[in-house]
């Protein structure tokens, strides 16, 4: 039995080990083609280490890819992306690393042309289906469109897409509610003692974006995803979405590269919790109720930005019929928050727009 019991906790031990384990990854110094300084290429090579955050990567050191490159006779990163037979195979040998990230950056004109490339460390080929390049007016824009760029492109969801894949952007959504504050104490209808809470804008915004962004991710649709709209906008010299004419909007699309443009705006978003003593059972009741409002639009970037469907999703949710009644009596109004956004984008909000037409992939 104790051996039994031994070899069981060892097999899951194995397979907790092989689910978590993440492929090692490189990322080569950027490839400089003229009219950047050591200095700019030694930045741009720091914010692409900073910008990977997926889970199913480890990165390794520079270090480590210098060992790995000398042992089969590399001395740049322009070697990476130019090996022969007998290198691709030495290549393939080499334990520690399963992808090498090589880009490139040139200066042409008054734009910067940065190109990345996935190159398989145990086949040297480079994965075409990986592929990014980006058109940015200096290092800060670029900095503003890397992190999204790289998610897409590490992505094992992504791998295969083709070129029928819907082109949509997801921006920022726009929390138009009063910025976080609670109500004074007061009873309700029903005898509770209540407050009434509103989340951070932040908060909101990111919890509305990153559930639909992880749905989309699901259904195989290629989705950009901008969490600093508003720099990005300025920075085109285009209005707020709000008052952008036709013209901006196509505009948009052409930077983007998108078609699509989903855009959420939430009037609306209180949580209330109460609590009530209950004399015959001499314990302490408590409510939990979320009132939230969400406006989902999606607009036609080539068309200079007519809404093609607009849906609006006003929920009401008591948690309490939701949420295990032990685990609730342990949040505080974040937790609620959290779990309503949670409940609308997944309950309604992702069922509505992955029926759409056109954000479906062949």
């Amino acid at each position: 039995m104790k051996f039994f019991k031994s070899f069981l906790t060892l097999l899951l031990l194995a397979l907790g080990l092989a689910v978590t384990a993440a492929d090692k990854l490189a990322i080569a110094e950027p490839i400089a083609k003229g009219g950047l300084k050591t200095e700019d290429i030694e930045a741009l090579w720091g914010m692409l280490e900073a910008s990977v955050h997926s889970n199913e990567y480890t990165l390794i050191s520079r270090a480590a890819l210098k060992q790995m490159m000398t042992e089969i006779g590399l001395t740049t990163s322009s070697d990476l992306v130019n090996l022969n037979s007998a290198q691709k195979a030495k290549l393939g040998m080499v334990e520690g690393v399963k992808y090498i990230l090589v880009s490139e950056v040139g200066k042409f004109g008054s734009k910067l042309n940065f190109t990345m490339k996935i190159l398989d460390a145990s086949t040297g080929e480079i994965d075409q289906a990986r592929t990014k390049n980006l058109r940015c007016g200096d290092l800060d824009d670029l900095a503003d469109k890397l992190e999204p760029a790289l998610e897409d492109m590490l992505a094992r969801e992504n791998a295969g897409y083709g070129s029928e894949t819907v082109r949509v952007a997801l921006l920022e959504p726009i929390a138009a509610f009063p910025a976080k504050h609670s109500t004074e104490s007061y009873v309700n209808a029903r005898g509770f003692k209540c407050q009434t809470f509103t989340a951070s804008h932040k908060d909101v915004a990111l919890n509305f974006s990153s559930g639909v962004k992880s749905a989309f991710v699901k259904q195989k649709i290629r989705l950009q995803y901008f969490t600093a709209l508003d720099k990005f906008l300025r920075k085109q010299n285009l209005e707020a979405i709000g008052e952008m004419d036709g013209y901006s909007y196509q505009k948009l699309g052409r930077e983007l590269r998108v078609k699509y443009l989903i855009v959420m705006t939430v009037p609306r978003f209180e949580i209330t919790v109460g609590t009530k003593y209950i004399p015959e059972s001499g314990v302490m009741s408590k409510l939990y109720l979320s009132d939230i409002e969400c406006l989902v639009e999606v607009r036609d970037v080539e068309k200079q930005g007519d809404v093609v469907y607009q849906e609006t999703f006003p929920i009401k949710l008591d948690l309490r019929r939701s949420v295990d009644p032990a685990i609730l009596r342990t949040w505080n109004s974040d937790d609620c928050a959290r779990f309503a956004i949670q409940n609308m984008v997944e309950g309604f909000i992702v069922p509505w727009l992955t029926q759409i037409p056109e954000f479906k992939t062949k």
